[in-house]
């Protein structure tokens, strides 16, 4: 969520927040920001809900400007005026359309065929396994810069992509494509929830009610 209003500004409801999620991709089993949302609308008489979809970097910059009051972000920042934990975690793993080289269950890592991957580089952290991983294998001839694009390139059975689990059950509801997992995977996929050390005074219930929709929706994931 996220919305015109600074911390300066009058603001016209005595309890907003703006809660803004990097969408980059799908985010973890019930945990998806859909999921909190539903959960969050049944108190929208209350609170008024501003969603924004930006990149990391641009959600950090609005927390600083005081423009948003909590974020979900999938980089850790430097941010010693800020609130950081993990909010949810989740594994990369591989899909295709077709059948890739398993050796008990696993993928053989050195078997994949590079050319038919579709590449696209989820954070730091996974670039930098990527580049030790590989080796010197020849990189991908198609790298992509919106996750979205995956599936537009996925057109023939040998392609396959590393993507966050969230994103490959989705797929795999398709019927479409089998989930694999890597010999050597990537580190895990992190969303982090960031908010300030000391909320605006206006926002403080609504923080209040965003803590308990999540709540909720883990407890209803574990049940």
């Amino acid at each position: 969520m996220g919305g015109p209003y600074s911390g300066d500004q009058p603001d016209p409801y005595p309890h907003q927040t703006f809660d803004t999620f990097d969408r980059s991709s799908g985010q973890h089993s019930n945990l998806r920001p859909p999921a909190i949302y539903k959960e969050l609308s049944k108190f929208s008489k209350q609170i008024e809900i501003c969603i924004r979809t930006q990149q990391s970097t641009e959600l950090y910059q609005l927390l600083e400007r005081g423009e948003i009051d909590i974020a979900f972000a999938n980089l850790e920042p430097p941010m010693p005026n800020k609130l950081v934990k993990k909010f949810l975690t989740e594994q990369m793993i591989v899909i295709s359309k077709g059948t890739l080289p398993v050796a008990n269950h696993t993928l053989m890592d050195q078997e994949l065929d590079m050319s038919n991957q579709l590449f696209f580089e989820w954070n730091p952290s996974f670039r930098a396994w990527y580049d030790r991983w590989i080796g010197d294998r020849n990189y991908p001839p198609i790298r992509l810069d919106a996750a979205s694009l995956i599936e537009t390139f996925m057109d023939r059975p040998e392609k396959w992509a590393i993507v966050p689990m969230s994103l490959a059950r989705r797929y795999e509801q398709t019927g479409e494509f089998f989930i694999y997992h890597l010999e050597s995977p990537p580190p895990e996929r992190v969303c982090y929830q960031i908010q300030p050390r000391s909320p605006r005074s206006s926002a403080v219930e609504s923080l209040r009610i965003l803590d308990s929709c999540i709540n909720a929706v883990m407890e209803s994931s574990n049940n």
